[in-house]
């Protein structure tokens, strides 16, 4: 990108206690076959190793590197909508490796002027693609949450997954900030922010040429932590705040869809033991929802 050109995109990565990672996928992001695009680098790592800090200094000026101290997934594109630059905004995890084509595939999408936001495949290390879609999806309400970013073909969807999505700035002005009270691994928080941009009447496109590779990297880092009863008890909060705040008139329903996808899965049944304690955090969980929602909502 030229001395004093205006990025057409900017690329927010959120990042947490995954220099290693984060160092790979930017390297992706300076193979990109497209040039006017600018990158905000979201570091919430407590202690960033000097090492680290050499590697930054040494980035391109279309490279930006900013600091949050208190790690919120939600709390950091907050930040990275802040300060970018370009008319779209594409966020990726810290932990994907991207094709040489991945920007110019985002953008791509945006000469219809009808496209308002892009939902980008995520595979696995194995890119295995499906060509089926999942029960479910594209449902008026299972379809807030439920999608297959590995589906082969291009549709019209109702979401976006948090590690590979774009969409044009003026979205993010219409349909407000993520929401911070996501916590932990944050899931739902994507859902929470795109059910808002469906309400705002956008529209939004899966591309199976925007694809990435998640390689999954350290399970400490990307604001996660804390073992896996933490891990299990944020998500299950996540879900049950997100259910409450968005879908109130069906929360019986959805609170018994979540028990049995909680407690009736293979692991859980190979593991009676755990079924206590499953319970106990599902319950938990609903509970301490309930009491978040109603602070958020007055």
């Amino acid at each position: 990108m030229g001395p004093g050109k205006t990025p057409t995109l900017t690329v927010i990565i959120p990042t947490y206690r995954r220099h290693g990672e984060l160092m790979r996928t930017v390297e992706d992001l300076r193979n990109q076959d497209a040039d006017a695009f600018d990158v905000l680098i979201i570091d919430q790592t407590p202690a960033v190793p000097e090492s680290v800090r050499e590697w930054l200094q040494s980035l391109p000026e279309n490279y930006r590197y900013l600091r949050k101290e208190k790690p919120s997934l939600p709390g950091a594109r907050n930040l990275g909508a802040q300060h970018a630059k370009g008319e779209i905004w594409l966020f990726v995890d810290d932990d994907v490796r991207l094709p040489v084509h991945f920007i110019s595939a985002h953008l791509g999408n945006y000469g219809d002027p009808t496209v308002m936001a892009v939902a980008g495949p995520i595979l696995s290390p194995e890119m295995r693609w499906k060509s089926k879609l999942p029960k479910g999806a594209g449902h008026p309400l299972y379809g807030q949450w439920v999608g297959c970013w590995q589906y082969d073909r291009r549709w019209d969807v109702r979401h976006a997954p948090g590690g590979n999505h774009s969409y044009r700035s003026v979205v993010y002005e219409s349909a407000g900030q993520y929401d911070e009270n996501f916590t932990g691994p944050a899931l739902r928080e994507e859902s929470d922010f795109f059910l808002r941009v469906v309400k705002a009447g956008f529209r939004i496109v899966y591309d199976p040429r925007s694809w990435l590779v998640h390689v999954v990297g350290d399970t400490n880092g990307g604001c996660r932590g804390g073992g896996m009863w933490y891990q299990y008890d944020q998500r299950c909060l996540n879900h049950a705040y997100f259910v409450l705040k968005n879908f109130r008139g069906n929360a019986l329903r959805l609170f018994f869809d979540h028990a049995r996808s909680s407690l009736l899965t293979r692991e859980a049944l190979c593991r009676p033991w755990s079924l206590p304690r499953r319970l106990s955090g599902l319950l938990s969980s609903w509970k301490h929802a309930s009491a978040s929602t109603r602070i958020a909502l007055g």
